[in-house]
């Protein structure tokens, strides 16, 4: 043997060193060609599934931002806007990442970034204004602005665009698997010349070494071809015939097709597991599913789904589905969280495999035999870092570790589709009540169309009665015409006293105060000789007494309305908010403008544009007031063409006025008149103040109108855009609030200080009063109405002898207070009883000053309350009873 070795080196030791180096070249060549193939194999097939996972996850994202925008449009939760807001972040990411992958294939990237866009366009078009339809205006409306874009067929095409970036990767797949192919052909190739080239080198070293050499790269070259041959099929494997070094090149080639084999059955069945539960929308259907279809991979002979169920006490997992159940009824119905081993591994959240005796499990049965499993696995599911489920697996003998890393592989998705089939059967729940309640309103709606139906007959008979208005209009017309004519000359009487007009005001102001302090002693001595019913006056005297009540009273208006003119010129005038049928304020316009129109051959039209609320809650007087201002001008500045008026709800509406209200209507009146330069918008709104000289020449007016409307839309709440350009006309716009939210603040505010009903009990009776007025007759007739209420009345006309007087007896229940007296003024006696004296007596102030300011001014100094000059008997004597009333509960 030894000789034979010798004698083999000796004639084929250059043979060999040239076999060895051939083999050992061929070798790495071969492995570096089947690494290479295999790596272009691998990466292929990791690049495909990630790419169809991304594109699942895009798709499952896009279906849950579905989902959450139908949950909070159907039931308004504000925890489905978080949600949202959470699969929107997640879906733009993966969008992301999907565009990272394929930025090295041209078609697949460009259907990426269409389906982005796609994407994009949906959640701005469609998803985030229905989000916002729902908060503002609710539910059908979002829904009917939902269909109004399924119907436009404005919905993007995300579908059409997924399909096809699939399509597109399955395209990219089929010629991938070409290109490896060919580079497998070519390995063959390559093997087959050094196969050709160790042959013939062999053949000059011995027939016997060129016979085990050529056997054994024979099986490697069989063994490989089949592999071709059946599809890429790696159960093959190499025989090994040899002792050298192609016996470890057989090894490691075998080996690594165990390794390419098993990757690729992971894959594969990872992919049908999950491709079978796709669409499912039943827990207990996916249960089922998810059991079988793991269950012939795994060869698991009993499966069990256990899912979490929450109530206010306890975690539960609720069996859902089993697999291979005889009626023995495999696995518990529930367990809590921790209860025993499986509960133990859904608080864990850890993977557990262990082996079992046959005595202590279920009996598997066929129709051949009856035999109990040998190994148990327990699966927790994750979702959000939480065990969502429990899987229970059984078999007749081992989980390998392959069929372990198959579990952790479909574990990464099973959470996400479990929870998705929860949240559909949740949301097709909600849809059942839903539907429910739209019968319910179908029902309603029928019968407010029964009520419609009898207030159509009710309007037919008030548009007979508006026709005869119409002959009154007309008759209205013609006096208005006559009355143009005199305005017209009033307006030139007016331009001349306007300079004194505010002289006059200011005069009117002070003589009304004036003239409030001895009618505060003529309205009240009226009234309590009206209202003695023991009284020595005869009947006549009586009926004197009221002439003379009613006469002050008519003098009290008097002095209110001058006192009303002096707040106009000084900015403050008095706003009286209440509900304003927007609806008929185009009749009343038309009605009051349309002579005009008429008169200098105008088109003269009024529309509402849109949907309008049909109470509107601000001042009418005033708001007729500026409309009846923008009108007038539009036909003084216009000679030929139109004039408009357009009322709809504002279309923007910024930070700004929704701070004062969501609400905003907005009043646009637009003629073709001379115009106004850019330069001169802002000094149209100024007193006195017209566009030039020749404009007041040629129109005449006192340029109050806009200054006044300014004013009031600013007391409205509101305010006036103007735009204009010389020559062609202007449309001035009127912005409004609809105050309703103040009101409704002011009733509850008015609401709460509600003063309880007087008790039959006496209030005044033997309670101190001290009075302090430099009047006398103010005393006098206070003093009468108090003592005959049974009230101690001492009185002082000063401060200093109201100081006085507190200095040497504090025993008083209220004290009334003269604001403005001669030497110390009420403000300083009020703040030096406060702060000086420490006294916490109630004083009521009482001034001939009206405004708001004197009030503030009063309570800033300390009073308790407030009363204006001429004083009402009732007022007086409701808000001493208040007080005293107070005073008895404090002590």
């Amino acid at each position: 043997m030894a000789k034979r070795k010798s004698s083999i080196r000796l004639k084929v030791t250059l043979g060999y060193i040239v076999i060895i180096v051939c083999v050992l070249l061929s070798s790495i060549l071969i492995l570096e060609k089947v690494t290479v193939l295999n790596s272009k194999r691998s990466d292929v097939t990791n690049r495909n599934l990630e790419v169809h996972q991304m594109i699942n996850t895009v798709e499952q994202s896009i279906i849950q931002i579905e989902k959450k925008q139908n949950s909070y449009i159907l039931t308004g939760e504000k925890r489905y806007i978080n949600e949202y807001e959470e699969q929107r972040i997640n879906v733009l990411n993966d969008l992301e990442n999907l565009k990272n992958v394929v930025a090295k294939q041209s078609n697949e990237k460009i259907l990426a970034l269409d389906l982005e866009k796609s994407v994009n366009k949906w959640i701005t078009l469609i998803v985030e204004p229905s989000l916002k339809i729902r908060e503002e205006k609710g539910e059908p409306a979002a829904t009917a602005f939902l269909q109004q874009k399924i119907e436009n067929n404005e919905v993007p095409s995300i579908n059409r665009t997924i399909n096809r970036l699939r399509q597109e990767q399955n395209v990219l797949l089929n010629d991938e698997t070409k290109n490896l192919e060919q580079t497998s052909t070519q390995l063959m190739w390559v093997l087959f010349i050094a196969i050709l080239s160790i042959m013939l080198v062999g053949l000059f070293v011995s027939n016997y070494v060129s016979k085990n050499i050529t056997q054994a790269i024979q099986n490697v070259k069989n063994t490989i071809q089949n592999i071709r041959q059946k599809g890429g099929n790696l159960q093959e494997r190499i025989d090994i015939t040899s002792r050298d070094e192609v016996r470890d090149l057989t090894i490691e080639t075998n080996q690594l097709l165990n390794q390419l084999e098993e990757k690729e059955w992971l894959q594969n069945n990872v992919n049908y597991i999950i491709y079978a539960y796709q669409g499912v929308n039943d827990i207990h259907t996916l249960a089922d599913v998810i059991l079988s279809e793991i269950s012939k991979v795994i060869h698991a002979v009993h499966g069990v789904f256990y899912l979490r169920e929450e109530d206010d006490k306890d975690i539960l997992y609720v069996k859902k589905g089993a697999f291979a159940e005889n009626n023995l009824n495999i696995g518990r119905d529930s367990f809590k969280l921790g209860e025993g081993l499986i509960g133990q591994v859904a608080k864990d959240g850890h993977m557990y495999k262990m082996a079992v005796s046959p005595e202590s499990t279920h009996v598997i049965s066929t129709s051949l035999i009856d035999t109990a499993p040998r190994t148990l696995l327990l699966m927790p599911v994750y979702f959000n870092r939480q065990v969502i489920a429990v899987l229970e697996f059984a078999t007749l003998d081992t989980f390998e570790e392959k069929h372990i890393q198959l579990l952790n592989k479909v574990n990464e998705t099973l959470g996400i589709s479990i929870d998705s089939v929860k949240r559909t059967m949740h949301i097709e729940s909600l849809l059942l009540d839903s539907n429910r309640l739209t019968e319910e309103l179908q029902a309603q709606s029928e019968e407010l169309q029964t009520q419609s139906e009898e207030l159509q007959a009710q309007t037919n008979e008030l548009s007979t009665m508006n026709d005869s208005l119409a002959i009154r209009t007309k008759e209205a017309e013609a006096r208005t015409r006559e009355l143009a004519l005199a305005n017209r000359d009033i307006e030139t009487q007016a331009r001349e006293i306007a300079q004194g007009a505010k002289y006059k005001s200011e005069f009117l102001a002070n003589m009304s105060h004036e003239l409030r302090t001895p009618l505060n002693s003529i309205l009240l001595l009226s009234e309590m000789l009206t209202d003695q019913e023991n009284s020595h006056l005869s009947d006549e005297e009586k009926e004197f007494a009221k002439v003379i009540h009613s006469s002050g009273q008519d003098l009290l208006e008097l002095i209110n309305d001058i006192l009303d003119l002096s707040k106009i010129e000084t900015g403050k005038v008095n706003i009286e908010f209440s509900d304003v049928n927007i609806s008929e304020l185009p009749k009343i316009l038309k009605a009051n403008f349309a002579h005009f129109a008429k008169q200098k051959d105008l088109t003269y039209h009024i529309e509402i544009l849109g949907e309008i609320p049909k109470l509107f809650f601000t001042d009418e007087l005033r708001l007729r007031q500026i409309l009846k201002n923008f009108l007038s001008n539009a036909f003084k500045f216009t000679e030929q063409g139109k004039v408009e008026v357009r009322i709809q709800s504002a279309a923007l509406i910024t930070e700004e006025m929704q701070k004062v209200s969501d609400d905003w209507l907005e009043i646009a009146v637009e003629d073709t008149g001379i115009g106004i330069p850019k330069e001169k918008h802002s000094i149209i709104f100024e007193s006195f103040h017209q566009v030039d000289g020749a404009t007041v020449r040629k129109y005449g007016g006192t340029g109050l109108g806009l200054a006044i409307s300014k004013e009031y839309a600013k007391l409205l709440g509101g305010f006036i855009q103007v735009e204009s350009e010389e020559g062609i006309g202007s449309t001035f716009k009127l912005y409004l609030p609809n105050m309703r939210q103040c009101q409704e603040n002011i009733e509850a505010v008015k609401g709460s200080l509600a003063v309880q009903p007087e008790e039959k009990v006496n209030i005044f009776q033997g309670k101190k009063i001290l009075m302090i007025d430099d009047d006398r007759r103010n005393i006098y007739s206070m003093r009468t109405l108090l003592e005959s209420k049974g009230a101690i009345v001492t009185s002082g006309e000063s401060g200093l002898e109201c100081l006085q007087k507190l200095q040497y007896n504090t025993d008083y229940d209220a004290v009334l207070m003269d604001i403005m007296m001669p030497g110390m003024n009420g403000y300083e006696v009020i703040q030096i009883i406060r702060e000086q004296m420490n006294l916490d007596l109630p004083i009521i102030a009482i001034t001939a000053k009206a405004m708001e300011i004197d009030r503030d001014q009063c309570m800033k100094v300390g009073a308790s309350d407030y009363i204006s000059k001429p004083l009402n008997m009732e007022q007086l004597l409701s808000i001493l009873r208040v007080w005293l009333t107070k005073e008895v509960k404090g002590k």
